[in-house]
């Protein structure tokens, strides 16, 4: 909004633009969400008006496809409205440097290795570091059977039994997705 009304403005991203919210957090689990309650509405149909000759079963696979289409599509509609507003978006890792400077370590294109970094001079400074999910120190998540929020968006089969630690917003919508 700012570069909207004149303001130059420089977004220093490591990850994905749009972050955790986008990327690994409210959008997929939404999009995971509406594909369980469209499941649940079809065995359902009988109560909604409308009959399901045969039964209806998840696909995972493609639900999760689905989920990524929402997501990339979502990632690349903020990268070309960042663009239209002129934004200067730097890839890379920043850090506070003295007064009001941003040192920004870019990362190095294949081809060059040696890239240098950049100093952002700015009025006001805005730190969103996002977030990642919490590695509890008494689940060894080198164990295959062992998920993240963020890993859990990339299962390729349904699993027979699920625990989930953390009833939170993600917790509570991983519950309801899989419990359909």
């Amino acid at each position: 909004r700012a570069a909207q009304l004149g303001a130059t403005v420089t977004l220093v991203e490591k990850g994905l633009v749009g972050g955790t919210c986008l990327n690994r957090g409210c959008i997929p689990t939404k999009a995971l969400l509406a594909s369980a309650e469209s499941l649940a509405r079809a065995r359902a149909g009988e109560e909604f008006g409308f009959e399901v000759t045969g039964e209806v079963h998840p696909n995972l696979p493609r639900m999760v496809q689905r989920k990524d289409r929402i997501v990339t599509q979502l990632r690349e509609n903020v990268e070309v409205l960042l663009k239209k507003a002129g934004v200067q978006l730097i890839r890379g890792v920043g850090r506070l440097g003295p007064g009001k400077q941003v040192i920004v370590s870019p990362f190095a294109a294949e081809t060059d290795s040696a890239a240098e970094d950049v100093t952002v001079q700015a009025d006001k400074i805005i730190q969103a570091t996002g977030s990642e999910p919490a590695l509890l120190p008494m689940f060894d998540f080198d164990q295959p059977t062992i998920l993240t929020s963020t890993s859990a968006l990339h299962l390729e089969t349904i699993p027979s039994s699920l625990l989930i630690v953390g009833a939170g917003p993600i917790g509570c919508e991983f519950a309801s997705i899989f419990a359909e």
